[in-house]
């Protein structure tokens, strides 16, 4: 996973962004030990405590479904089901749709499905709206999945409760509904439906719950967290990493990235910490150790942080220019575009590697697609002044400006460019940007990365 977030390109950032170049400051957070923090009580006061609006709610563990005990045998389990339990016709079937001790088989899972549904059960009333979110042996039908997942969620069964959620947040079958979807999600989540938590603490860490609540994020973010959720492990680390509003969250999230440090996103960050003295010692040493072990496993932005390392000189690290360009290829090659950038300069320059100008402005280009900020304003100043084989366009070139403030440019790189920013059509940013936000997908999904942060999730898989 990653750990730059990409801003939102709607209209309104870039109108408000451009018009006033505001950066806004940040607090200093003030460190504790993880001793310290480790108490879930004092977690709880702190986070009470904290200066974030609304005032926090009470979190409510939720109260666990139990669901029926099965044999796992599927001898004992055909036998039961032929007595007519309606639950182990529901598990058979589902034992059908995906292959589990049986041979797959869409039509015999529609068959048990159909039995146990003929007998008001709750899990094969899903299974049948499944097999027509799916496609299981049967023709895709929204509408009727819907209505199958109601009936299930009217007999009190969890996994259709999320199922609706998960439908109403992608508009299947209905109209995309973040309110209702986020009631949906809470109600699976507080009978115990382990997928449904990560869905939750995003609604409630981005506000489309209603309101931004981190205190009930966190909270759902760690309970996934402690089922095993890698994805939630790391996603609870990047909120605390995020949250400077809270006393020692480096440390908060120190704890949770050890949990995880066999990831590479864990290890990327752990590297950060160490490297810039978050919450720990600062180590370049120890920054290099992290970096190289998620290097190890082509994890982009660690291969880009540790050239960047080579490329300057540390503490403890000696200069080593091709050294560099070798990691800042391979973050390049690993879809990074920040790699892509600083290979693009050294290509330029010819430092740490041959210079060739065709291949740095194929390289600054490709950064610029993928949105980082000084790519950006390299072409824009190249449509400024008309080098490099670009045209000369002024009015490209301002707008392009405004696109890299709204990816993070600073505000002097793009008054430089762009000093008349009155005069910029707005609607020409907006398509600009909407431009690279596509690019940005098209690539990462060519590369196989995402483009995005860590955490702030999104939709669980289908639940049973």
């Amino acid at each position: 996973m990653r750990f730059v977030v990409y801003p939102a390109l709607v209209a309104l950032a870039l109108y408000a962004g451009y018009a006033t170049y505001v950066a806004w400051p940040r607090a200093a957070p003030s460190l504790l030990s993880i001793q310290d923090i480790s108490n879930h009580a004092k977690l709880v006061q702190m986070r009470a405590q904290a200066l974030v609006s609304p005032t926090p709610r009470t979190f409510v563990a939720p109260t666990l479904f139990h669901y029926p005990k099965l044999p796992n045998d599927i001898v004992a389990l055909r036998r039961l089901a032929e007595t007519g339990n309606a639950d182990a016709e529901c598990e058979l079937g589902y034992k059908y749709v995906y292959g589990t001790g049986v041979s797959k088989d869409y039509r015999e899972a529609r068959r048990w499905f159909i039995e146990g549904a003929s007998k008001h059960n709750g899990c094969a009333i899903n299974g049948l709206a499944g097999s027509y979110e799916n496609g299981w042996g049967v023709a895709v039908d929204p509408a009727l999945a819907i209505s199958y997942y109601k009936a299930a969620a009217s007999l009190g069964y969890p996994a259709a409760y999320g199922n609706l959620g998960r439908a109403y947040e992608r508009g299947f079958g209905v109209q995309p509904d973040d309110a209702v979807a986020f009631q949906w999600y809470l109600k699976a989540a507080n009978a115990g439906e382990e997928p449904c938590y990560d869905a939750v603490a995003g609604y409630y860490y981005s506000g489309r719950a209603g309101s931004v609540d981190r205190f009930l994020a966190e909270r759902w973010f760690e309970l996934a967290a402690r089922t095993g959720d890698a994805f939630a492990v790391e996603s609870l680390a990047s909120v605390y990493i995020n949250d400077d509003k809270l006393a020692g969250h480096y440390g908060l999230a120190l704890e949770w990235l050890q949990k995880d440090e066999r990831s590479p996103w864990s290890q990327y960050v752990l590297g950060w910490l160490y490297q810039h003295g978050n919450g720990v010692e600062k180590s370049s040493i120890e920054a290099v150790h992290w970096y190289r072990l998620a290097s190890e496993k082509r994890y982009g932005p660690a291969e880009a942080a540790y050239a960047a390392i080579l490329h300057s000189g540390a503490s403890g690290i000696s200069r080593d220019d091709t050294e560099a360009a070798t990691y800042y290829t391979a973050a390049a090659r690993d879809g990074n575009a920040l790699g892509m950038y600083e290979l693009a300069t050294m290509t330029q320059a010819g430092v740490g590697t041959s210079k060739n100008d065709v291949l740095a402005e194929r390289l600054f280009s490709a950064a610029a697609s993928l949105g980082n900020p000084d790519a950006l304003i390299a072409v824009a100043s190249r449509y400024k002044y008309g080098t490099h084989g670009y045209p000369r366009d002024e009015a490209r070139a301002e707008a392009l400006a405004m696109v890299a403030f709204s990816f993070g440019a600073g505000s002097a790189q793009v008054v430089a460019i762009a000093p008349a920013r009155s005069a910029v059509d707005g609607q020409q940013v907006l398509e600009l940007s909407n431009t690279f936000q596509n690019e940005i997908d098209l690539r990462a999904a060519r590369l196989g990365i995402d483009p995005g942060s860590p955490a702030i999730p999104s939709v669980p898989n289908p639940n049973r």
